[in-house]
């Protein structure tokens, strides 16, 4: 597949046979010199633990530090809309973008498709097609399956909905990368400057070593910001997470309403290798925190368990911007007020004295606190024909059916051990390589 991700990028700071050159997405990474303080002193207590910079981790396959690599074009983040439908491509005669509109089904004569119904603005509208690809997310594109009547048969008759093709993996193996997160309040010259947005510039790959797991499973990344209002901009986040996970859930429709958004049940960390890993990773990084430059750099580092009342605040309004700046100032001037908001917005949960000393409290902190990253893959996973919870086979093809293909990070057979974006953007190349490969 490497002529694939090679295809999809411009790189703009490493050449040579793992990167590419001339394709729409373009890839760059901030400077060393130009990362905000927490980032820098994250790194230098990890050079203090024995890591080393990689300079580009997606040319190295080691153990250690460096400047992550994002999509970005003149200080935004490129996304596969801006990158691929450019002006001349929504120009084409054979494209048309149909906005505002949720597909119901899929459309079939038998098992054979013949189309696709959308609502669009309360009107429902049948557009007739030979050939359907389902492209929802890994979410939303087993929720499509499960109403067009693709699935496990017992649920679909559980839903009134008729069965066309009993496919056992539909919405099934669910995976993510699941984590948790220690926060700390951040002194001012290690906050994220002014004319810096993104909050995250380098990351840390390391390997847990337990077991069968592959090397690179584990990864941390410093966060210079924690939400978008004053008191996140003083709350930075050390993240952990486990980049290559085994624990499996699964998407359900709504038995109510099967058009309501899908039941999504990730069940992160049922998996004991991936608990175990977090519980690596929560004692790797409290020892990182200890070390000199990250004490300088913060104080009243904390597990985070985040609130209700945190949760209110994430959302922008006039009045959370008033309140979180008036809250923020406070931190800054006054230490005890600063611990009580802490205590109050995201850690109400167990110290790391506390965890570190008692295991159970540790994992009940974990079940309680354990988040994705917005990686969700694998509910329609491919495989082999005799793999009963194979969906797919290797062209993106939906067994069972004709004129149905999958093409998203639903169709990864286990999430990569990495982030999704350009692999997801791989499949979408490679399946249409197969397309017009296929005439």
């Amino acid at each position: 597949v490497l002529p694939y991700f090679r295809k999809q990028e411009t790189d703009v700071d490493f050449d040579g046979p793992l990167h590419g050159k001339d394709g729409p997405m373009t890839i760059r990474r901030t400077a060393k010199e130009r990362w905000p303080g927490l980032t820098k002193d994250f790194m230098r207590a990890a050079e203090e633990e024995g890591w080393r910079n990689l300079q580009d981790k997606n040319g190295v396959f080691e153990d250690g530090y460096f400047p992550i690599a994002v999509a970005n074009a003149d200080n935004r983040r490129k996304s596969t809309a801006t990158a691929y439908l450019t002006a001349e491509a929504r120009a084409r005669p054979n494209l048309e973008v149909i906005g505002e509109a949720q597909a119901e089904r899929i459309l079939f004569s038998g098992t054979r498709v013949t189309g696709v119904r959308i609502h669009r603005r309360g009107e429902v509208i049948d557009i007739q097609a030979n050939e359907v690809i389902v492209s929802s997310g890994a979410l939303h594109s087993p929720a499509l399956l499960l109403r067009s009547g693709v699935g496990p048969a017992a649920e679909l008759a559980g839903y009134g909905v008729d069965v066309v093709a009993d496919r056992a993996g539909v919405g099934k193996h669910l995976m993510e990368h699941p984590g948790v997160n220690f926060g700390c309040y951040m002194k001012k010259e290690s906050r994220l400057p002014p004319d810096l947005r993104p909050p995250m510039y380098a990351g840390l790959r390391w390997s847990s070593e337990l077991g069968d797991c592959p090397a690179g499973d584990m990864y941390m990344i410093p966060m210079n910001k924690s939400f978008w209002h004053a008191i996140g901009e003083r709350l930075g986040v050390l993240m952990i997470w486990v980049n290559k996970s085994y624990s499996t859930g699964e998407v359900t429709l709504n038995p109510a309403n099967p058009m309501a958004e899908p039941i999504v049940d990730f069940n992160m960390c049922s998996d004991e290798r991936d608990m175990e890993r977090l519980k690596i990773g929560v004692r790797r990084m409290a020892k990182l925190v200890e070390r000199e430059p990250l004490q300088n750099s913060f104080t009243d580092v904390f597990p985070i368990s985040y609130s209700d009342r945190a949760r209110k605040y994430a959302v922008y309004s006039r009045s959370n911007q008033f309140q979180t700046w008036v809250g923020g100032q406070a931190m800054d001037a006054i230490g005890p007020l600063r611990r009580f908001l802490i205590k109050t917005l995201m850690a109400d949960g167990p110290s790391i004295p506390q965890l570190l000393s008692d295991d159970s409290a540790m994992t009940e902190w974990i079940k309680g606190s354990v988040v994705g990253h917005y990686h969700a893959s694998c509910s329609n996973r491919m495989g082999a024909a005799d793999d009963p919870g194979a969906v797919c086979d290797s062209s993106a093809r939906v067994y069972g059916v004709e004129g149905l293909r999958v093409c998203d990070a639903s169709l990864m057979p286990a999430v990569p051990c990495a982030n999704t974006n350009f692999p997801t953007i791989m499949v979408g190349e490679k399946v249409a390589a197969t397309i017009l490969a296929e005439g």
